[in-house]
């Protein structure tokens, strides 16, 4: 009784700490964890015994975390929620019983509560072993592992879906179809992997494309009868089972389970399966729930810190081939140093170097995108309803109702991309680092000079779940009523204010259409009086106009206040390209970058205006050019005795047309570029100034290209009927080609046959480019890798197959040259409002499934309005005024009302109608307020409330 049988200090001799060596865990340094067959290898010496211990009690007690506990774990409180089914650990425990060498083998059975209540032979099964546990270490199991074996791999053959292994007839197959359910990127193929016990589980790369299905045998000893084990996995990529709806029963039929797959470093796969369990109980037979945990190691600090691993990649940074290694290191060290040695204190991950060169991934923690959202100066409602700034202090003000605070995915992009813009280089470097033969401006913002170097690439990455969602909203949704507010959380206010305007537009058009259509049956059918259905007409188009455009700002005003993108343009902050000296504002008291306005002014006036100048007078030169060659080859090809043209000369007419049109297309590609990298150079406080600016070249060199012919042809040739033919010809071929570039064209492209061919073309255009071009950058030491497994590559790689969409300036600009072709000359062809009507209609649906479906996430911008374009559409709304009046006035038919006046006559009576049109203008801009009264009681309100809430402090 008084002497110990068990050596109690043998675990500290030298043999213990050698036995305990093979039984622990290296990477965690806790005692190892077998699996359900695992055994750890030790001299044949050793004697083992079994003990099963059965834990039993009420849920919630804490059986799963005592268990952890008896086996030493650090974690053990770390458990939750209630045991799914059974939990069968295993653990060995040496010990020394005088001289025999004794290994315990505890093999511990837990068992929820509801689990044991609804399935009856659990209880039985946890008190009894009706397996052998060692019969694969006999012999005769080594046998039969030995038929199941890869010789030439030395693991576990993979079947074929009809294969099956050779073994005697009295062997029983036991059948299990297993479906692995997940979002993509969580490892779900690598699970498969790993239960297979392959050693290369981790090396999967990207999404399964299709179905992926995977057999499997597992030979065990049950009492006396050997039985095989049939594993057939099912695994489907989560695209393929968007895309086609017959993927998800295929894999759910006949299944024996579901393996339902969270990563612990991707928190929205494990919320998900809320969702996804329950949708069990519709299957036709009763299938059973597996919830299996993948990247646990992922989720601590041996990769990554945990910052990087819970957030998502908002931004990659894409590094193409002559991208020098110098650079590459240079942008990173940047991005990721912290805000007190000048980085930007975002993590930066990097991918596996790709034949095309490194991909970086740009994420945020928390607290730096709250950080930035101060910084920013978001605006977002708080818990009183009142849309203030964001404060850091006061966060507890405001819901958590986004996906950072109450942030959401436009907002933490915006954030996360002003961190990334606010990098300038000093003002003494003149070339860029790692390519001194590129110059730079002085104190140039980084990733915009890189970028338009050529050697990266920048864009924000979408959310796949959440864009889902959106697209089915928007698509049951009313072409007159988007999800706006949806779409600005996601897209941001700039996308948003566009769909709000298009849709607001197109709704205004229909009246306009009606009109128009109305005139051209009394004009063309009923011979009614030409010059009262022509006047009324021109009457109510303009005052249409004016009424839309007043209606439009009320409408963007309520927009301002609810987005939170309010306020006085001299209050709103800095963007980040902005480059100065650092100083104190006198309005704020914040530090920010100073530029003195006088020499933004210098540059505009004394510069960037002449340069434009010149650039429409060169265009304005291409056109008369253009008209004097088709003049010239005509009077050379025609037959003056018969006035016909041979079919072969026809056709040399119309290369003077083929040559300007081709001339425009090559100045509006370098002109836009010119506008603005002249834009940048004259160093624009806001976003908003700076979009203004380069809307206006853009505006005024569209105008000259496109609608100066119509003026040339309307008031120098006076060709009506000219005028006519070329307004319908342009409306409806502008409209055809926008259609055919931004919709057809790229739906075509990504139909599959189509791919094939793209995608064997773009296979020999990357071979001929590896051959010329060489990657000239590495992977980066100072930078952790991605798992190839990760969502974010998923997300890289749905975001880089897709066609870029950098701005709203072309739809924008395709609206305002419809908005012209309309109502510039709608006395002369009424029907054009009716063709606008009849494509906005088409386009406004095709669009929104463009921005979801086609195109990469555009860069979210906080506007407050839609800026210079609405500037663009009021002039010419004034100009439509005198161009109406003028042709009414030229017209032959109003002219013959009046056959004894005279040109004069005509053109005071033009002056006179005209400044009646303009006086009704004014007056309906100043009867018809610009912020409803509903707003005025709001914005009145949250004064009030803020500026009580200073007095309390």
């Amino acid at each position: 009784m008084r002497s110990h049988a068990i050596s109690l200090d043998w675990h500290h001799t030298p043999e213990g700490q050698g036995v305990l060596t093979h039984l622990t865990d290296q990477t965690t340094g806790e005692r190892r964890i077998y699996g359900y067959l695992e055994r750890p290898i030790l001299p044949p010496t050793v004697q083992v015994v079994h003990y099963k211990l059965f834990l039993s009690g009420k849920a919630g007690i804490g059986k799963s975390s005592l268990v952890s506990f008896l086996l030493g774990q650090a974690h053990w409180t770390s458990h939750l929620g209630e045991t799914p089914g059974i939990k069968v650990t295993n653990v060995f425990w040496p010990t020394k019983i005088q001289t025999q060498l004794v290994l315990f083998h505890l093999s511990l059975w837990d068992a929820g509560e509801t689990a044991s209540k609804k399935y009856s032979h659990i209880q039985p099964t946890m008190r009894s072993h009706a397996i052998s546990l060692d019969w694969h270490h006999t012999p005769e199991g080594q046998g039969v592992l030995t038929h199941l074996t890869d010789q030439t791999t030395g693991e576990r053959r993979i079947y074929g879906y009809l294969e099956r292994p050779i073994l005697p007839p009295t062997v029983q197959v036991v059948h299990y179809k297993l479906f692995l359910s997940g979002k993509a990127g969580i490892g779900k193929s690598s699970l498969v992997s790993f239960l297979l016990g392959q050693a290369h589980w981790t090396s999967h790369l990207g999404e399964t494309p299709g179905i992926k299905v995977t057999n499997v045998f597992w030979p065990t000893k049950i009492q006396t009868q050997l039985v095989l084990f049939h594993l057939s996995l099912w695994d489907a990529g989560e695209t393929a089972s968007k895309k086609y709806s017959h993927i998800q029963p295929v894999c759910q039929e006949n299944s024996t389970g579901v393996i339902f797959v969270f990563a612990f470093n991707d928190r929205r796969s494990f919320e998900e399966l809320d969702q996804q369990i329950p949708n069990l109980s519709q299957a036709p037979t009763q299938i059973c729930p597996i919830v299996v945990g993948t990247k646990l190691r992922s989720s601590g600090n041996e990769k990554m810190d945990a910052s990087a691993s819970s957030s998502p990649s908002y931004y990659v940074v894409c590094l193409h081939e002559k991208c020098s290694q110098e650079a590459a290191q240079f942008m990173a060290d940047h991005l990721s140093a912290p805000v007190s040695k000048d980085g930007a204190g975002l993590i930066v991950e990097q991918e596996v170097l790709r034949p095309n060169g490194l991909i970086l991934h740009i994420s945020a923690s928390r607290q730096r995108v709250l950080e930035l959202a101060e910084t920013v100066g978001i605006k977002k409602p708080d818990l009183d309803g009142v849309i203030c700034e964001f404060e850091i202090a006061q966060a507890d003000r405001f819901p958590e109702s986004g996906l950072v605070g109450p942030l959401t995915l436009s907002d933490i992009h915006r954030c996360v991309l002003y961190a990334m813009e606010f990098l300038h280089f000093d003002h003494d470097r003149k070339y860029l680092p790692g390519h001194e033969d590129s110059k730079i401006m002085k104190g140039a913002p980084m990733l915009s000079a890189y970028r338009e170097a050529g050697y990266i690439d920048t864009f924000p990455l979408h959310d796949d779940e959440t864009l889902e969602r959106l697209h089915k909203k928007w698509k049951h949704a009313s072409i007159f009523n988007p999800p706006l507010d949806d779409i600005r959380d996601y897209f941001g206010e700039n996308v948003a204010l566009y769909f709000s305007f298009a849709t607001f537009y197109t709704y205004f058009l229909m009246p306009i259409a009606l009109i128009g259509i109305v005139q051209f049956i009394l004009d063309r059918f009923l011979h009614v009086d030409f010059l009262f259905s022509n006047v009324t007409f021109s009457c109510l188009n303009l005052i249409g106009v004016t009424i839309f455009l007043e209606m439009w700002k009320r409408k963007s005003n309520k927009h301002n206040y609810h987005w939170g993108t309010g306020g006085k343009l001299r209050h709103k902050r800095a963007r980040p390209e902005f480059r100065g000296e650092l100083g104190i504002n006198k309005i704020t008291g914040k530090e920010e970058m100073q530029y003195p306005f006088q020499q933004t002014l210098k540059k505009v006036l004394f510069v960037s205006l002449p340069i434009t100048v010149a650039c429409l007078l060169v265009a304005f030169f291409l056109m008369l050019l253009s008209f004097q060659a088709e003049k010239f080859v005509y009077q050379k090809i025609h037959d003056p005795m018969s006035g016909e043209i041979p079919f072969l000369l026809s056709l040399v007419s119309n290369v003077p047309s083929i040559v300007y049109s081709i001339l425009v297309f090559l100045m509006n590609h370098n002109y836009l570029h010119l506008a603005h990298f002249l834009t940048e150079w004259e160093n624009h406080r806001t976003q908003e100034q700076f979009e203004r600016h380069v809307v206006s070249k853009l505006v005024l060199f569209e105008f000259v290209n496109t609608f100066l012919a119509l003026f040339y042809i309307a008031f120098y040739l006076q060709d009506i009927v000219m005028l006519k033919n070329q307004v319908f010809t342009m409306l409806i071929i502008q409209q055809i080609i926008g259609l055919l570039q931004e919709t057809i064209l790229p739906i075509v492209l990504k139909r599959p046959s189509t791919r094939r061919v793209m995608k064997k073309i773009s296979k020999r255009v990357v071979k001929d480019l590896t051959k010329k071009f060489d990657v000239h950058h590495k992977q980066l030491e100072t930078l952790p890798f991605i798992d190839n497994e990760e969502s974010k590559i998923a997300m890289a790689n749905y975001s880089l197959h897709r066609d870029p969409y950098e701005s709203t300036y072309d739809d924008f600009m395709e609206m305002w040259l419809q908005f012209g072709h309309v109502f510039l000359f709608s006395s002369v062809y009424p029907l054009a409002g009716f063709l606008a009507l009849l494509n906005n209609l088409f386009e406004l649906k095709v669009d929104a499934y463009k921005l979801c479906r086609l195109a990469r996430k555009p860069t979210p911008r906080s506007v407050r309005d839609i800026g210079a374009w609405y500037m663009a559409f009021s002039v010419t709304s004034v100009i439509s005024v005198m161009t109406n009046c003028a042709l009414l006035a030229m017209d032959k038919d109003v002219q013959a009302f009046a056959p004894h006046a005279s040109g004069t006559d005509w053109a005071l009576t033009f002056v006179v109608i005209e400044h009646v049109f303009l006086l009704i203008r004014l007056a309906i801009d100043k009867l018809i307020p610009d912020v409803s009264n509903s707003i005025k009681f709001a914005i009145d309100r949250d004064n009030y409330i803020l500026k009580n809430r200073r007095v309390i402090k």
